[in-house]
C-alpha cells in the first residue's frame, strides 16, 4: 500500500485538529469536515482518512474520559464520509442564472415608496379611531347589518341539533322501557308455567329481599292477569326448596335494576328536553312571533308508555315513586312561522340592500388595507370608484375587477380608450348573463328570447 507524503499527513492533521475545534462549537462532525477539507484543499481520495481518524479519536475519548459504565457507552454523533462528500461535490449544482431567478423578491417593493410617510401617517390615524376625512375624533363606526336570513338558518340549525340531542336520550329512555317491559313479561311468564313457585309463597320472599318494593312487583303481575292468581290456589300448598328455584327471584332483581335504569334515563331526557325547548325557543324568538318548540310532543310518551304496561302504578301513589311523577307539557305554537319568515327574506329589495352592503364593506376594506389603494386619498379612491361603476354597474361588487380596475386609474389619472372599450364589453357580457329568459307568448306557441 502506498503511503502519503509527509506534507499530506501534516494538512490532514491540521483539517482534523480544525474539525475537533468546529464540533466543540456545536457543529455536525460531517459537516465539520466538509468545512476544514474546503478550506485546506483536502483532495476526495483523502475523505476517508478524515472521516476515520476522527471516529476513532472521538470513540477513544469517549472510552478513555468516561467515569462509569453507562458514560462509556453513551451515544454520540459521528460523521458519515458519504454526507461529506454529498456536501463538498453535490450531484446538482445550481448555475448562477438559476440562483439569480430563484431568489424571492420581498413584497414590499410592490409598493411605490411615494407617499410612504403618508399612509403611515393614515395607519396612525386609523389606529387611534380617528374620522381621517375630516380630521376629528369620532365615535367608533356601527358594525355593518348581517344577513337575517342566514342569522335565521343558523339560530333553526341550532334548535334542530338541540332536539336531535334531545331524541337520542328519548330514544335511550324507550330502550330501557322496552327492556324493562320484556322482562316484566318473563315474570308474567313464569307463573304461567307448572312447576313453579306459588305467587304467595314468591310474594313474601321477595318482600324479605326487597322490601315493599319487591312485592309490589308481584301484586302488579297479579292484577295485570288476574288468572294468575286462581292459578296459584290450585298449586300445592308445598313447601318449595329456595335455593334452587331462583328464576323468579332473579327476574325480579332484574326487573327493579331495570326500574332504576329507566327512571335515570326518563330523568335525563326530561331535564335535557326542558333546557332544550327553552334554549330554541330563545334562539328563534327574535324571528318569529311565537316560537314553536322543535321538542314539542316528546314530554308525556313516557307516561303514556308505563300507563299501558303498568296501569295500576300510574294510578296508585306508593307504585308511582317506581317511575318519576309526570313531566311538564309543551305549548302549541303557530305552525309554518319559520318558513314564513325566510321566505319574506328572498325579495328583491331585501338582496339590493344586502348587495350595497357588500359593496360599501369591500370599498371600505381595500381604501383601508390594498397597498396601492390606501395610499392615496379616500376622496380620489371614491371618485374613481364611482367614474368605473358609471360605465360598468355591474362590476361595483366584483372585488376582482374593481380592485385592478382602480389601481390602474389611481396610478394613471384616467383609464385609457382601450382599457374603457374592454370595461363596455365586459359590462355587456355580463348583463347578457344576468339577463333572465323572456316568454313572449303567441297561442300554444312560446319563444325563449
Amino acid at each position: 500500500m502506498k503511503k502519503i507524503s509527509k506534507a499530506a499527513e501534516n494538512k490532514l492533521i491540521k483539517a482534523i485538529e480544525k474539525t475537533a475545534v468546529l464540533v466543540n462549537d456545536g457543529m455536525d462532525p460531517s459537516k465539520a469536515i466538509a468545512k476544514a477539507a474546503s478550506e485546506d484543499g483536502i483532495p476526495p481520495g483523502n475523505i476517508n482518512l478524515m472521516v476515520h481518524a476522527y471516529n476513532t479519536g472521538r470513540t477513544t475519548r469517549q472510552r478513555q474520559s468516561g467515569e462509569d459504565a453507562l458514560t462509556k457507552s453513551a451515544d454520540f454523533p459521528l460523521a458519515d464520509a458519504s454526507k461529506v462528500l454529498d456536501l463538498l461535490y453535490p450531484e446538482n449544482v445550481k448555475t448562477a442564472a438559476a440562483i439569480e431567478q430563484s431568489t424571492i423578491v420581498s413584497t414590499q417593493y410592490a409598493i411605490p415608496p411615494t407617499g410612504l410617510l403618508e399612509r403611515r401617517e393614515k395607519r396612525a390615524i386609523r389606529q387611534r379611531k380617528l374620522d381621517w376625512t375630516i380630521g376629528e375624533v369620532t365615535e367608533a363606526p356601527e358594525p355593518y347589518p348581517t344577513d337575517p336570513k342566514e342569522r335565521m338558518k343558523r339560530a333553526y340549525a341550532n334548535a334542530e341539533k338541540l332536539r336531535r340531542e334531545s331524541d337520542e336520550l328519548r330514544r335511550r329512555m324507550s330502550s330501557a322501557f322496552d327492556k324493562m317491559a320484556s322482562t316484566f313479561m318473563d315474570l308474567t311468564n313464569y307463573f304461567r308455567q307448572p312447576g313453579g313457585s306459588p305467587i304467595p309463597v314468591v310474594s313474601e320472599t321477595a318482600f324479605l329481599l326487597h322490601g315493599d318494593k319487591g312485592r309490589q312487583i308481584v301484586d302488579e303481575v297479579v292484577k295485570v292477569t288476574p288468572g294468575l292468581a286462581k292459578m296459584s290456589m290450585h298449586k300445592v300448598a308445598a313447601v318449595v326448596d329456595q335455593t334452587t328455584d331462583n328464576e323468579c327471584y332473579a327476574l325480579i332483581s332484574q326487573l327493579l335494576d331495570e326500574i332504576d335504569f329507566y327512571k335515570e334515563a326518563k330523568r335525563n331526557y326530561e331535564q335535557q328536553a326542558k333546557e332544550a325547548a327553552e334554549s330554541s325557543e330563545a334562539l328563534l324568538r327574535p324571528f318569529v312571533e311565537r316560537p314553536r318548540s322543535v321538542l314539542e310532543g316528546y314530554l308525556q310518551d313516557s307516561e303514556k308508555e308505563a300507563g299501558m304496561l303498568f296501569p295500576s302504578l300510574v294510578g296508585a301513589s306508593a307504585l308511582k315513586s317506581l317511575f318519576g311523577g309526570a313531566a311538564p307539557s309543551a305549548a302549541k305554537p303557530k305552525p309554518g312561522a319559520v318558513q314564513k319568515q325566510l321566505s319574506e327574506l328572498t325579495d328583491p329589495e331585501h338582496e339590493q340592500r344586502l348587495r350595497n352592503i357588500q359593496t360599501s364593506a369591500m370599498l371600505q376594506d381595500m381604501m383601508i388595507n390594498d397597498p396601492v389603494i390606501s395610499g392615496y386619498d379616500p376622496t380620489e379612491a371614491t371618485d374613481a370608484f364611482n367614474e368605473i361603476v358609471q360605465t360598468a354597474p355591474r362590476a361595483a361588487n366584483k372585488r376582482a375587477i374593481m380592485q385592478s380596475l382602480m389601481r390602474k386609474r389611481l396610478e394613471q389619472g384616467t383609464l385609457d380608450a382601450f382599457e374603457v372599450q374592454q370595461l363596455l364589453d365586459m359590462e355587456e357580457k355580463q348583463q347578457k348573463i344576468d339577463r333572465p329568459p323572456t316568454t313572449v307568448g303567441m297561442g300554444d306557441v312560446s319563444v325563449l328570447a
